[in-house]
């Protein structure tokens, strides 16, 4: 992706876009490159529902196999 100008607040796309792919243009004030990012609806006042985080591998939801988390 090719940008161009920016006005501190918003950024030129010159090229690298297709017509299928997405951007995010709300709600990324605390992202950084190469975070992981979810389509979501929003409203006026923000998302209309929060994403669900993907499981983990080997997730069995069980908070008691977290890190730190042991007896």
């Amino acid at each position: 992706m090719t940008t161009g100008q920016s006005s501190g607040d918003r950024i030129e796309i010159i090229n690298g876009l297709k017509d299928c792919d997405e951007v995010i243009y709300q709600g990324n004030t605390y992202l950084s490159e190469g975070d992981t990012v979810f389509p979501t609806k929003w409203g006026d006042n923000g998302p209309d529902e929060q994403p669900k985080a993907p499981a983990m591998e080997n997730d069995s939801g069980d908070a008691k196999r977290m890190p730190g988390m042991g007896r």
